[in-house]
């Protein structure tokens, strides 16, 4: 074997390192070349942006989004459940619920949760999605690393049946032509007499 064809093997392997070095260079640049200076380059922290995410995407594709950064967004709903530092809070996207496992720093305590009568605060959770969270007991959780409130909840008047729109007027109704003609029963009573 000659020692041009032990050293081929060599060069592609350079060749290929050179090739990662260079695409990985032009993502962290934001896709352009970067310069040659540390301070202008941009951090891969920096130009990182997780994936949107909704329940069912987690749900549906769990081994493709395990251990990655994601986005969700929902409305908190249910219970803050407080543990030490920490706190679960329940997210619902309005498909299904996931539950969320933050610092309780990051979330305020004046969060309002949904409920009966109660829209709670829409949450846009950046968060490490877990399939089988094995710090939780094999959960499938996401781990906040930020979290922002988007919108405030509000109470919301409980709405009324239509049906008592309808039957209350129409109940009032018999009750007065009922009244109205016992009136004149009893009227006609005494007067025969």
């Amino acid at each position: 074997m000659s020692r041009a064809s032990r050293s081929l093997p060599l060069v592609l392997v350079l060749a290929a390192a050179a090739t990662t070095a260079l695409l990985v260079g032009l993502c962290t640049a934001g896709g352009t070349v970067a310069a040659s200076t540390a301070a202008a380059s941009p951090t891969a922290a920096e130009t990182f942006t997780p994936a949107p995410a909704s329940s069912t995407d987690l749900i549906e594709n769990a081994d493709a989004y395990d251990g990655r950064t994601v986005v969700f967004e929902g409305e908190a709903i249910g219970d803050r459940l407080e543990r030490g530092d920490h706190v679960w809070v329940n997210v619902s996207d309005g498909a299904n619920a996931v539950g969320v496992w933050a610092p309780a720093s990051m979330l305020p305590p004046s969060l309002v949760l949904g409920r009966y009568g109660v829209v709670g605060d829409r949450l846009r959770i950046v968060a490490v999605f877990h399939r089988a969270c094995a710090e939780h007991g094999g959960d499938f959780d996401l781990h906040a690393l930020s979290a922002e409130v988007v919108s405030a909840g509000r109470a919301t008047p409980p709405p009324v049946p239509w049906t008592l729109l309808v039957a209350g007027p129409g109940t009032f109704l018999l009750v007065v032509t009922g009244a109205v003609r016992f009136r004149k029963r009893i009227r006609l009573l005494f007067t025969k007499s």
